[in-house]
């Protein structure tokens, strides 16, 4: 930051567990501002970093660390070499104030009484926190709005954009420190101002207005985060491991998919069908503007990550269920990226090297760095399962499935399917569920005629015995050997961590394995899963959790309440 020119304004923090995230929203926002400096480094006062520090601790700032030496070497190593920083000027009296090795004074900080997560003392493996319910949701039912973007609180900015779009205007420049508009879409080797220790003779630059062949921005990006480099024995993605380039980069991406694919919509009243074009351009630099974008919004059903974007997506599967059926199972995909030894194998350049040479340290320090190697080692784990797994064993018919991300920043899946051999599991637990009723009201009412009550109870149990064996077919929950009987004994090495070669005679000691330790629910905590209802005092796990062993599949019907919405 100290020695570029374009200065990016964005919220990048650390999630516990060490992994970085992103927040902003690219969409009806202003668009952030970036000054171009004639003259490095930056004073440590301009900078924009924010240190957060925790009362009566000792808190020291591994980050912000500075060399002065360190900062006047690069910025001479940048005006010799890099054409894009040749007539800059050092700022000496801002050199002078950095220290030699250290924190730089003038930093802006805030003190809270809060705790702080350490990077240094988080456990990856524990589940995933859920206090903050907004994390898991996909769109806001608040301000659900089918497939439009309505004006909101930036209405400013909104008129703005549409003006633009109706008006075939250039997007509006951002101001600089010279006085001369700077527009991330018009100005060259952006990027190589903003981030010189990436490009540091310019060459590479996705922002380069010169290129001979027109190669869309997304596939720029894509193949500088696909760049990889030996360093020590270690692959090092230079790129995709900078902890702000990618989210910059991404949010540009964003942002111009917004101008170049997001559509204007008039709510055509009935006697304003007649309206043409140029009446609305008109009407769109009239300063009666209001009135205008109150008829108009803008499409951004087609925008992912939107309100908009995933209110389709949910339509669509209520489609795809009505057309074709209910799926018959919902499963989760998660990822065990601290111990999958085939994916740390791709961290070194040593294939032979085994993952139990290196430390937990070590493997969550490649997750931490490389997120992009760990989703797509994740994508492809996923997509040999639903291939292999879903439809050439189990015969599925169609599925479908999302990707989340838990509270310490790592990828999981969760999907539906619908299988081929489906009975009707819907049709058959409602006549289960009749007949359960049908038992009820017999054993509670004295009844004259039970005819039809025995029939609807008889058909009830045929049906419940029918999903039962079918349940058995797909699912198993024998384990052979429970951790509870005290004759399992614990592996050294994490099941998740050796090798899919596993050797005939040894599957069924690591079947077991994995069962004991991966397939339970042993811990409750209030981070994770302890909650209390508005009408309750008591602390539940909201999985239900400990269970009664069953030593028979059965179906069990309970009462569940359901919010009624009033009609003022």
């Amino acid at each position: 930051m100290l020695i570029a020119r374009a200065l990016p304004i964005m919220r990048v923090y650390i999630k516990p567990g060490g992994q970085r995230g992103f927040s902003g929203h690219c969409i009806n926002l202003p668009q952030n501002v970036k000054e171009l400096a004639m003259s490095l480094p930056r004073y440590p006062k301009d900078l924009a970093v924010i240190i957060v520090k925790a009362k009566g601790r000792e808190n020291t700032f591994r980050d912000v660390t500075v060399r002065k030496q360190k900062v006047h070497n690069a910025l001479v190593w940048l005006i010799n070499n890099n054409p894009h920083y040749s007539e800059l000027l050092i700022n000496q009296d801002a050199l002078n104030s950095l220290p030699e090795n250290g924190v730089p004074p003038g930093l802006m900080t805030v003190e809270t009484d809060d705790d702080i997560v350490s990077d240094d003392n988080c456990s990856p493996d524990v589940g995933p926190p859920t206090d903050n319910p907004s994390e898991d949701i996909v769109y806001n039912d608040s301000t659900e709005m089918s497939s439009f973007l309505p004006v909101g609180e930036q209405q400013q900015t909104e008129i703005e954009a549409v003006r633009n779009q109706l008006s075939e205007n250039e997007p509006m420049p951002w101001p600089s420190v010279e006085n001369e508009p700077i527009n991330e879409y018009q100005i060259s080797h952006l990027a190589t101002m903003a981030f010189p220790t990436l490009f540091p003779d310019g060459k590479g630059d996705p922002t380069n207005q010169g290129l001979l062949r027109d190669v869309p921005l997304q596939e720029r990006i894509k193949h500088l985060l696909k760049f990889a480099e030996i360093i020590d024995g270690k692959w090092v993605y230079r790129f995709a491991n900078h902890p702000r380039f990618s989210y910059w980069a991404f949010n540009m991406i964003q942002r111009k998919q917004i101008l170049q694919q997001s559509g204007i919509f008039l709510k055509q009243n009935p006697g304003e069908a007649h309206l043409t074009i140029d009446e609305l351009c008109e009407m769109a630099v009239s300063n009666n503007a209001s009135v205008f974008m109150s008829k108009v919004s803008r499409y951004v059903g087609n925008i992912a990550g939107t309100n908009a974007y995933w209110n389709r997506v949910r339509e669509e599967l209520k489609a795809i269920i009505t057309s074709v059926g209910a799926p018959t199972l919902f499963f989760t995909f998660s990822s065990a990226d601290m111990h999958w030894p085939e994916l740390h194998a791709l961290f070194k350049t040593d294939t032979d090297n085994e993952l139990g040479n290196s430390t937990s340290d070590v493997r969550r320090q490649n997750v931490i760095n490389n997120p992009h190697v760990v989703d797509w080692f994740f994508t492809q784990r996923l997509e040999s399962f639903v291939k292999h797994w879903l439809y050439d064993t189990l015969g599925a018919k169609w599925h479908w499935f999302r990707y989340e991300y838990q509270g310490r920043g790592s990828i999981h899946c969760h999907g539906t399917a619908k299988l081929n051999n489906d009975p009707g599991l819907c049709q058959l637990t409602q006549t289960a569920l009749k007949g359960f009723l049908a038992q009820k009201f017999k054993d509670e009412n004295d009844c004259s005629d039970t005819t039809e009550l025995d029939q609807d109870i008889e058909a009830g149990q045929k049906a419940a015995d029918t999903v039962c064996q079918y349940v058995d077919w797909l699912l198993s929950t024998v384990n052979p050997n429970p951790p509870d009987e005290d004759t399992w004994i614990r592996p050294g090495v994490h099941p998740c961590q050796r090798s899919h070669d596993i050797p005939e005679h040894e599957k069924q000691s690591d079947y077991v394995d994995l069962l004991n330790m991966v397939q339970r629910h042993t811990r409750c905590s209030t981070s994770y899963c302890l909650r209390k209802k508005s009408n309750e005092t008591e602390l539940k796990c909201r999985f239900h959790f400990p269970f009664d062993i069953c030593p028979k599949t059965k179906l069990e019907f309970e009462k569940i309440q359901m919010q009624r919405q009033l009609n003022s």
